[in-house]
């Protein structure tokens, strides 16, 4: 947990908030990740990443009409469309599928060790694309 972020106007809370967040996100996922071994053994990868996706649509639609009476969609660039198509294709389908089709194959333990190397993957690539500073207290 990032703790020791403090800024000159004291950012803790949110720094707190922020990281109960992940926490929540990393339970959600190994949840995700028990759940999928579980059906792997009864459904195809595409089955599972096929019904994600259709719940997600059903449950995000609402919010999405919602939000899309106050949003300026001739604002977004096509350079942002791309953004969010890779998001869709590759973040969530093909995440999806390869999650699904690994765990087939390994147990959920060995998963979840494989998992763990999502934050030294983000801590690296958010250095080199977004110019994010590794601090020694990250290392």
């Amino acid at each position: 947990m990032n703790i020791a972020n403090y800024s000159a106007t004291n950012h803790y809370s949110t720094s707190l908030l922020g990281n109960l967040f992940i926490l929540g996100a990393v339970f959600c996922e190994s949840l995700f990740i028990i759940i999928g071994k579980l059906i792997s053994y009864r459904m195809s990868a595409l089955t599972v990443s096929t019904m994600v996706s259709l719940f997600g649509v059903i449950l995000f639609f609402p919010l999405a009409v919602a939000e899309s009476r106050y949003f300026e969609f001739k604002e977004i660039s096509a350079a942002e469309w791309g953004l969010v198509l890779y998001f869709g294709i590759v973040v969530t389908v093909i995440a999806f599928l390869l999650m699904q089709q690994g765990l087939a194959v390994i147990s959920a333990s060995w998963a979840g060790v494989l998992t763990s190397l999502l934050p030294i993957s983000s801590m690296i690539l958010s250095s080199i694309l977004l110019d994010e500073k590794i601090t020694n207290l990250q290392v």
